[in-house]
């Protein structure tokens, strides 16, 4: 069994892709136009992601239906190696985190959660290494 992508319902797929590109950063991996299901699925994956791993699906209606969000989802994770650097360029883009970075309860990673325009919830981490254990300081007194 391999682990292939978690697909997302969207009502704006503009909107989604600029987030997703722009924002994020995110390539395109793949786009399939669906005439006979009136829908589009685009993959895209984080830039250091590997070509024909896991990626993220956009799935959007031509016929613009609606979604909520249940309160089953969590959120997706990301491993960084920047956070607080990430955490800048994504806030100089606009971005809010909903919790900012911080040491997570067993202090083995930094972490910081946002949202993305369609209320989904994303996590970063940077694990701390003997290279980044300033974090652990840094983020204990912030």
């Amino acid at each position: 069994m391999q682990y292939l992508h978690t697909m997302l319902r969207v009502q704006d797929l503009d909107k989604a892709l600029t987030f997703f590109q722009g924002v994020l950063g995110f390539e395109i991996a793949k786009r399939t136009d669906m005439e006979k299901y009136r829908n589009t699925l685009v993959e895209v994956r984080a830039p250091n992601d590997v070509a024909g791993g896991p990626t993220i699906e956009l799935s959007w209606s031509w016929d613009g239906e609606t979604y909520e969000n249940g309160n089953a989802f969590g959120h997706l994770a990301y491993r960084v190696d920047d956070l607080l650097g990430i955490e800048k360029k994504l806030a100089d883009k606009g971005l809010s985190f909903s919790i900012p970075a911080h040491i997570g309860p067993d202090k083995s990673a930094a972490i910081a959660f946002f949202d993305d325009i369609h209320g989904f919830r994303f996590e970063l981490q940077e694990f701390i290494n003997e290279d980044n254990q300033h974090l652990l300081e840094q983020l204990n007194h912030a």
